[in-house]
């Protein structure tokens, strides 16, 4: 939910008294889930943290190679550890991230060291992690669930990478319970929570990165609630497709991204036509925008394109289907994706 009250990306934080899996089960959990190996963190950026700990990277030494758009807490977390360059640089790098931009599958796996984000793309049919295309894949849990606090992790097939993650993660001392609870309050209402409060939330996912209790309010506590929600957004983005047309979509994509359900789906188009549709979904209470897709999905060679990006998850689907379902159809002729 945004500030405005407006229905936005991601679900609506937890109502306190949402009962949650402990820590243990999640982890084990979405183990399961995944069929890899998990390190249950307080958030993705703090398990992306940890990799690049354990992987021995030195600030003054070492480059991570990552998409020239990304997230800033990508940015946060890689810059203790090592120098950000742009992968369309095309120089040697000690590892590179590949982000699948809000969902949307990436086509190119560099050469070395891989780190895959799946921030954005939590239930992808075919990661390259499980595939041995990367070492390990770092997820975030709230762009997805309802959840009553940061908590992400990674997962990898290295058994004895995700326990040297563990062993990392636990080592600091934990912070103490009113730190915690503040970091909690300060999610569930950051515009009540005072000025600098989600910076201090941010920064200490890092100090303390192991998950707590209090954050998995509202989570599954079974592999198949897992399943049973990538489905659901599955069936959710196919239909969502079939009330626009594949034009919509670079060539190729209607192939692939139902079956990956998105965090967000993209809406390309006539720049008028895509300004249009934006300024409308506001009177259906959803907040959205137009933002830069890269179209190549290759962040070595990226072609970025304007597109309006549509929330999928179950908050939200109803008014988005109000929304599509009012297009004129002479609106939905200007949904189409224009070539590089």
């Amino acid at each position: 939910m945004s500030v405005s009250g407006a229905i936005g990306h991601t679900p609506f934080p937890a109502m306190p008294d949402q009962p949650g899996p402990s820590p243990v089960l999640l982890e084990q959990v979405l183990a399961d889930y995944f069929g890899g190996h998990v390190c249950l963190t307080s958030a993705g950026r703090a398990g992306l943290s940890l990799v690049l700990q354990e992987l021995g990277l030195s600030r003054y030494r070492d480059v991570v190679a990552m998409p020239r758009m990304i997230s800033a807490c990508v940015l946060e977390a890689i810059v203790p550890h090592a120098f950000p360059q742009d992968s369309a640089i095309k120089s040697p790098a000690a590892a590179h991230i590949v982000y699948h931009q809000y969902g949307i599958r990436q086509a190119h796996v560099p050469d070395g060291v891989v780190i895959e984000d799946l921030c954005h793309a939590f239930f992808h049919a075919d990661p390259m992690w499980r595939r041995g295309a990367a070492i390990a894949a770092v997820f975030s849990l709230p762009k997805f669930f309802t959840t009553s606090g940061m908590v992400g992790g990674v997962v990898t097939r290295d058994a004895a990478l995700a326990r040297a993650l563990r062993d990392r993660r636990d080592a600091p001392p934990p912070r103490s319970d009113a730190a915690r609870a503040k970091d909690t309050a300060a999610f569930r209402d950051p515009a009540s929570a005072g000025p600098g409060a989600l910076h201090h939330l941010y920064a200490d996912r890092y100090l303390d990165a192991r998950a707590h209790a209090e954050d998995l309010r509202g989570l599954p506590d079974r592999a198949d609630n897992f399943s049973g929600e990538a489905e659901a957004r599955r069936a959710r983005a196919a239909e969502l497709l079939s009330h626009l047309s594949a034009a919509s979509l670079p060539l190729g994509w209607s192939a692939f991204l139902p079956g990956d359900a998105p965090f967000l789906w993209p809406l390309f188009g006539d720049m008028g036509a895509l300004k249009a549709a934006a300024a409308s979904l506001p009177a259906f209470g959803i907040a959205t925008g137009l933002y830069q897709i890269d179209v190549a999905r290759d962040a070595a060679n990226p072609c970025y394109q304007p597109a309006l990006m549509l929330p999928l998850h179950r908050a939200a689907w109803p008014q988005i289907i109000k929304w599509v379902e009012g297009l004129t159809q002479t609106l939905r002729k200007e949904f189409r994706h224009a070539h590089c």
